[in-house]
């Protein structure tokens, strides 16, 4: 049992060390943790009352995302200044924003997203969807199929200020990538309850 130990140890360092990399490579973000910068925004970016026709616009975009006029979409959903995280990365402009879509669309990503329920409570709206993706990630294609939640907010022209995704970047992304993804497996193998 001991080696397993050891082998999920390393295993863990490993995915460790590797994910401060990646977030090296992500877009510049504000300070502060990630729960940190997400219970700011929630107070900066209070939004209005959601009403079942702001999610129409978005989920337009998200259908949208690996088709050539994604951008048109795109322009008529996020407001200049917003909060934006997808697990991956957290973003602060539209402009920056539209930038890090422009270069999952150039680099050839895929995917489809399906929209399973809309929730609202006051201010915020939540989205569960189902996620598949074709990535390539250092040039070896991929598929992921995910699922997740979106909580959104609103300004008062109908523009998303807060996009906060909640899903599991390990088995829906991380997994994939060479080296990562086998420290990834091997941890959650040596999780797994014996039969």
């Amino acid at each position: 049992m001991k080696p397993l130990l050891y082998l999920a140890s390393g295993a863990a360092l490993a995915v460790v060390a590797i994910a401060l990399f990646a977030t090296l490579l992500a877009p510049a973000a504000s300070e502060g943790s990630y729960p940190a910068r997400y219970l700011e925004a929630l107070e900066a970016h209070a939004g209005v009352p959601v009403e079942d026709a702001h999610f129409d616009p978005f989920v337009q975009f998200v259908t949208h995302m690996s088709t050539p006029d994604w951008r048109d979409y795109f322009d008529r959903v996020y407001a200049d200044t917003l909060h934006f995280s997808d697990t991956l990365t957290v973003l602060n402009s539209n402009t920056v924003l539209g930038e890090y879509y422009g270069r999952l669309h150039a680099a050839g990503a895929q995917t489809s997203v399906r929209v399973i329920s809309r929730q609202i409570s006051g201010n915020d709206g939540y989205l569960l969807w189902e996620m598949q993706s074709d990535f390539k990630p250092l040039g070896t294609p991929r598929r992921s199929h995910t699922i997740g939640v979106t909580h959104l907010r609103f300004d008062a022209a109908g523009r998303v200020i807060l996009h906060q995704d909640f899903w599991d970047a390990a088995q829906g992304f991380y997994q994939h990538l060479p080296l990562m993804g086998t420290a990834i497996r091997s941890v959650r193998d040596s999780l797994q309850p014996e039969a």
